[in-house]
């Protein structure tokens, strides 16, 4: 599942991977440059399990970002399908691979897009859920003619997972050979899932987005691959403290996290 990373190591991203024999163990280590699968080792008999937010995101772009009040013409707008966990499922899904997503939609015509758009990918939807009591997330995107963005999120009915959807998808949990968890939901949400797999010898993957000063260290210990981007690494950097006795820094000046 690393190289569902490629691009993102362009983007200066690092990789924490558990060293030592013992799998249990705490011992992670930042490995800033990885060798990475490329599309033919994907095999049809990998099996991916993703946790994730899902949104519905609005993209328009003009020349300038608007003032506060300002109402201003663009000059291109378009919908599509976000959430990093399920931009990965669908990239893994087309790469060969059997992929299954875990996450809560509304009962909404966001949410059957999404549905749908996930069906068209080949990817099990038996623990999509949909909910009446919130919309499907969304975001709304201003880009503009130099790159700059201004972005508004709205979460919805993914921070409605908890653990019971996670109890009716144990079993696919359990089964898979890979689980890829984020910070798109509740961080609770996360954890919990990261431990399940690792309690059954599924191997996990956690990308810490977006960061969170006060991210719990069993993260760590729930991860056998922990990847991150430059910010998230300052923002753990700022919260070092939190984590006494399990960061050290490396001859190259890298962050690691050590038992």
């Amino acid at each position: 599942m690393i190289f569902m990373f490629r691009h993102v190591l362009n983007y200066k991203s690092c990789f924490f991977l558990k060293t030592g024999g013992n799998r249990n163990s705490s011992n992670v280590r930042l490995v800033t440059s990885v060798s990475v699968l490329s599309d033919r080792d994907v095999r049809r008999d990998c099996c991916f399990d993703y946790l994730d937010f899902v949104l519905q995101w609005a993209n328009s772009q003009a020349p300038r970002l608007p003032k506060a009040g300002e109402t201003i013409h663009g000059h291109r707008f378009f919908i599509g399908f976000g959430g990093k966990g399920a931009n990965q499922c669908v990239q893994a899904a087309r790469l060969g691979a059997k992929t299954a997503m875990v996450c809560k939609v509304g009962r909404d015509v966001f949410g059957n897009d999404y549905i749908q758009n996930f069906k068209n990918n080949g990817i099990s939807t038996a623990y999509v859920e949909q909910t009446e009591n919130a919309a499907t997330g969304a975001a709304s995107i201003i880009i503009n003619d130099t790159g700059e963005n201004a972005i508004v999120i709205v979460a919805g009915a993914n921070m409605l997972l908890g653990q019971e959807e996670l109890q009716r998808a144990l079993t696919t949990i359990v089964n898979a050979k890979v689980l890829v968890c984020q910070l798109e939901i509740k961080p609770d949400t996360s954890l919990q899932a990261l431990r399940m797999a690792r309690e059954n010898h599924v191997k996990t993957i956690f990308n810490p987005a977006p960061a969170i000063v006060d991210l719990c260290s069993d993260f760590f210990k729930a991860s056998d691959v922990f990847c991150c981007n430059e910010s998230e690494k300052a923002q753990m950097e700022k919260n070092k403290r939190a984590f006494d006795g399990h960061f050290s820094y490396s001859w190259d000046g890298a962050l690691c996290f050590s038992q």
